[in-house]
């Protein structure tokens, strides 16, 4: 949490129920919601350069995320079409991505690739 926030409670409370509700009860629910989303947005700003060369270090271009991003969400929605077919309870699987391509691979209990161009 944000310092703004964590002044404002008691130094022991540890439960996260009782933490929102204390804060809710001070700053009221959008208020809090707000400030959550603020920090949230203020922490991926803080992180982008870090991310940016994590990208490269694994060879891909920072500028295809969104791309990329729909493409898994496709393979996902591919592989979820599959898994209730079969209904499976449970699947298990690994990413392969590149600058042009995506794919996933279900290896237990069932063997299948599913794969996308970016």
């Amino acid at each position: 949490l944000p310092n703004d926030l964590l002044e404002r409670l008691p130094a022991d409370e540890t439960d996260s129920r009782r933490i929102i509700n204390v804060l809710s009860r001070q700053w009221g629910e959008q208020a809090l919601r707000d400030r959550l989303i603020a920090w949230f947005f203020e922490l991926g700003k803080a992180g982008v350069d870090n991310v940016i060369t994590r990208w490269k270090a694994h060879g891909l271009d920072y500028h295809r995320r969104g791309d990329m991003g729909l493409a898994l969400q496709q393979l996902l929605t591919l592989a979820e079409g599959e898994v209730i077919e079969l209904a499976l309870e449970e699947a298990q699987g690994r990413f392969l991505l590149n600058n042009n391509s995506c794919s996933l691979h279900l290896t237990h209990p069932i063997q299948q690739c599913f794969r996308s161009a970016v």
